[in-house]
């Protein structure tokens, strides 16, 4: 429930999906509660009973923690249940999470967001889905509480290399600015 997740947990609250919430932040937590979710002790909690579990997380060891860890809620996310990562993590690491997911009969996809914190104000985030055409059917609606365009990627693990991609092309888009910049003021333009 940070930069991203908090304005995207909000979006989905004015959806009028009904939302329980965790972070080791209590702040974030209280602030979502009185717009109407519902705060928990730990991610095992939050899954009981959902229909959709969705993470966002700096990192693919914190978002293995909350699958796997000691609290973390495979033990209580149902069979029927969509597990829907959101992080943008190592494609690695999400395969790894995704397998022990399902040896386990459960359901994951992931799908990274493109464009900015400002979007994920607005609900306009660009949803980069890699998962089944089932599983991405299944998540259409709740997905779009948070963006206003779904990529599918072709497959699960694909929502996570395409982010990457993504990543790479605007980091290198950003060095160019960068030094067309630095060539312009060195011209005297």
């Amino acid at each position: 429930l940070g930069q991203m997740g908090m304005p995207m947990a909000t979006n989905i609250l004015k959806k009028g999906f009904a939302l329980r919430v965790f972070d080791i932040n209590k702040n974030s937590v209280n602030s979502l509660v009185e717009l109407g979710a519902t705060g928990c002790k730990d991610p095992k909690e939050v899954a009981i009973g959902a229909d959709f579990v969705i993470t966002m997380l700096p990192n693919g060891k914190l978002v293995n923690n909350v699958v796997f860890g000691t609290d973390g809620f495979i033990s209580s996310l149902s069979k029927e249940a969509l597990y829907i990562d959101m992080s943008t993590i190592n494609p690695y690491e999400s395969d790894e999470i995704r397998k022990g997911v399902e040896a386990l009969g459960k359901q994951m996809m992931e799908c990274p967001v493109g464009r900015t914190s400002a979007d994920a104000i607005t609900g306009t985030l660009l949803l980069l889905a890699g998962g089944t055409k089932a599983q991405i059917e299944k998540a259409h609606d709740v997905l779009m509480c948070m963006g206003n365009q779904i990529i599918d990627a072709d497959g699960p693990g694909m929502g996570i290399r395409l982010k990457i991609v993504n990543n790479f092309m605007s980091i290198a888009l950003n060095s160019l600015s960068a030094e067309a910049a630095v060539l312009c003021e060195s011209m005297g333009l």
